[in-house]
């Protein structure tokens, strides 16, 4: 295997791990941020909009992604999608394309095959995690 797929594939756990932690965090934090973070607050929008668009399908890959109608949807400026999409990049769900500007990274089949995989074990050890204590079975 090479050292570029391994690489990618820790990416991607990385990825699937943050959208884990995303889905299953409480909204309670987010309204205990501070002020301070309000960039950050909105590069986070812009990446959580983003990878839903991807998951979803609405963003199929090799599609450019507008940064400008991004920031039209989300009523915010271009810099926290940019860093957004920088984000994005490093996870490897975008990449540059040249003239084409930021497009949706393709993955093979095996690579989504693997990735399925990974996310069912993800989904299955944050199950238990998200039963309170006391209504645990003790196995």
């Amino acid at each position: 295997m090479s050292g570029v797929h391994v690489v990618r594939r820790a990416s991607w756990l990385t990825f699937l791990s943050t959208i884990l932690y995303t889905k299953f965090s409480s909204k309670e934090n987010e309204k205990t941020k501070p002020a301070a973070g309000h960039k950050q607050n909105l590069v986070d929008k812009a990446v959580q909009y983003l990878t839903r668009e991807i998951l979803a399908d609405r963003l199929r890959p090799n599609q450019r992604i507008s940064e400008v109608a991004v920031c039209e949807q989300l009523g915010i400026s271009r810099s926290p999608v940019r860093e957004a999409l920088r984000m994005l990049e490093r996870d490897g769900l975008v990449k540059q394309s040249g003239k084409r500007g930021v497009v949706v990274a393709d993955i093979t089949p095996e690579e989504a095959d693997e990735l399925y995989l990974v996310h069912g074990h993800l989904i299955g050890l944050a199950g238990p995690a998200r039963v309170p204590p006391d209504e645990r079975r003790s196995a």
